[in-house]
């Protein structure tokens, strides 16, 4: 036991999204979708083929203006699309570049006025990434990474975090989920016990304080831990 500086960490959801480069791609003409030959998740490049329009009994296709992934499509075989954007008509395909992305974190309520900008995060479910908190949502906001999910409430409410990668990292596509453990400041503690030294059991922490011949089981709260403390 002894004193000294404790790290506290947040782990919340976070997702890939682009960070530039966002495209929306309209109807060239007014007409009848013929064939969509673009799904989410493709990968295109600029010029590549997203579906075919009858037009007048003419074929018009709409091509992707850029490289990217499919992100969104709004479109099916018989649907009548007018052309480019208004009010009454909304874009057919989302495209984006997968070479710009960054994180989009949920810190949960609970959590969420311990988070600020500048804190560093390590991302994955093994640390296998870095990142640093860039923005930090004023206000909380609805959950939208994991709201299907049972284990979680889908009416909860969270801070939107949004985190820069840091360095290199691996090629997750946009939309993969991720992992986010975010590394509080570090607190001072008054008295430090290693991890390995705590014993739980039926709710109860304890450690054990050596004796002449025997060892004494002394209950403890933990206020805060880290990967060592």
């Amino acid at each position: 036991v002894d004193s000294g500086p404790v790290g506290e960490r947040v782990v919340a959801r976070g997702a890939v999204v682009p960070s530039a480069g966002v495209v929306h791609v309209y109807a060239p003409s007014n007409g009848q979708v013929s064939r969509v030959l673009s799904r989410v998740g493709d990968r295109v490049q600029q010029g590549a083929e997203l579906a075919d329009i009858d037009v007048a009994g003419q074929g018009a296709t709409l091509r992707a203006p850029s490289a990217g992934v499919v992100l969104e499509r709004h479109v099916a075989v018989g649907d009548y699309v007018l052309a480019g954007p208004s009010a009454a008509n909304a874009w057919l395909f989302e495209l984006a570049d997968p070479a710009h992305t960054e994180l989009h974190v949920e810190v949960e309520e609970a959590d969420a006025a311990r988070v600020q900008v500048g804190m560093n995060v390590k991302l994955g479910d093994r640390g296998e990434a870095r990142g640093r908190i860039e923005r930090v949502g004023a206000q909380l906001t609805p959950r939208s990474i994991g709201a299907s999910d049972a284990r979680v409430r889908a009416d909860g409410m969270v801070r939107s975090v949004t985190v820069a990668w840091q360095g290199t990292h691996p090629d997750w596509p946009i939309g993969e989920r991720v992992t986010a453990d975010i590394e509080l400041r570090l607190k001072a503690a008054a008295q430090r016990v290693p991890r390995a030294a705590l014993h739980v059991e039926e709710g109860r922490t304890w450690v054990e304080r050596p004796q002449l011949w025997w060892t004494r089981a002394v209950s403890v709260e933990v206020i805060s831990a880290d990967e060592a403390f």
